[in-house]
């Protein structure tokens, strides 16, 4: 049994495939940009690009069989070719969701997988939509490369990274609390159609996942704000809990999860600031092996392939 990971585009997504690829039998399929490019053209023209699909399995997955896995995300399933592949796959297809989406969007996909594993509505699970845990494209194999000893930094350094998302009127009041006990901010808000204030946090671009390693490696407490509606875990978390790092977060559902410890996550309208020095200054004990195991690429990939053997 292969699994084929089609048209995963991000450099935090093609670093997870390339360390799955040293363990399993994975491969990882970009379509080239000559498909996209045709497509365009033919639309305009009004010409159907369903063969355009069929030509991509014919020339690229000539070893595909019926059993295997295609794996695609949310964010590019509708783009470029990719319906036309999805459409013409003679083998297993799952939907791996990396982002919050809406019932209708699951409605609108589900009948083109065999599978959607969705990481935040827990209790909507049906035959063919499955919950799966959020999980960090980082391997197990590799924390040792990453841990890093108790922080030796002289002030705090709180690490924020992600698009606005209408967020900005959060990290700001945040961010003034946090100055005014001392700590150092690394904010890194990504402009987006959101954004209609300034800030000296806004960036215009993301950084690169190896920057986003360095800098939350660097830090003490990485924060974490969630979209509003939003219960399922960011990235952001798991890389706290990989880290060993602290976290601030305004994500309710940690206190009732496994990995919840009044030293290691300091909750948004839940605890209090008069609080927040026991916080920063209480040791925490590293995540044992088998909590982060569940949140791995590792888990990720078993639980997809033991669902079709």
């Amino acid at each position: 049994m292969t699994v084929y990971f089609i048209n995963w585009k991000a450099d935090y997504e093609l670093k997870m495939i390339d360390y799955l690829r040293q363990h399993y039998q994975v491969i990882n399929l970009p379509v080239p940009s000559r498909y996209v490019w045709i497509a365009k053209k033919l639309r305009k023209l009004g010409i159907s690009t369903d063969w355009l699909g069929k030509l991509f399995i014919r020339n690229h997955l000539k070893n595909l069989k019926c059993n295997d896995i295609s794996v695609f995300n949310d964010s590019v399933i509708s783009k470029g070719i990719t319906p036309q592949i999805i459409n013409n796959l003679k083998c297993k297809k799952v939907l791996l969701l990396r982002n919050s989406v809406g019932a209708s969007f699951i409605h609108k996909h589900k009948d083109s997988f065999d599978l959607i594993y969705d990481f935040e509505n827990k209790q909507n699970e049906t035959e063919k939509v499955k919950y799966l845990d959020q999980f960090f494209p980082v391997g197990l194999n590799e924390i040792s490369h990453f841990v890093s000893e108790e922080r030796k930094n002289r002030h705090i350094i709180c690490y924020f990274l992600g698009k606005d998302k209408n967020r900005l009127s959060t990290l700001m009041p945040l961010a003034k609390k946090l100055l005014s006990f001392g700590a150092v901010l690394d904010f890194n808000i990504v402009r987006d159609n959101t954004t209609n204030d300034d800030s000296a946090y806004l960036i215009d671009n993301p950084l690169s996942y190896k920057e986003n390693l360095n800098r939350a490696l660097a830090s003490d407490i990485i924060v974490d704000i969630t979209q509003e509606n939003q219960s399922g875990w960011t990235l952001r978390i798991l890389e706290a809990l990989y880290f060993n790092k602290k976290v601030i977060t305004n994500n309710k559902s940690i206190l009732n999860s496994e990995i919840y410890t009044k030293e290691r996550f300091f909750i948004l309208d839940v605890d209090i600031w008069d609080e927040f020095d026991y916080f920063i200054n209480s040791p925490k004990t590293p995540v044992p092996q088998d909590i982060l195991y569940r949140y791995s690429p590792e888990h990720m990939l078993e639980e997809i392939k033991k669902a079709f053997r």
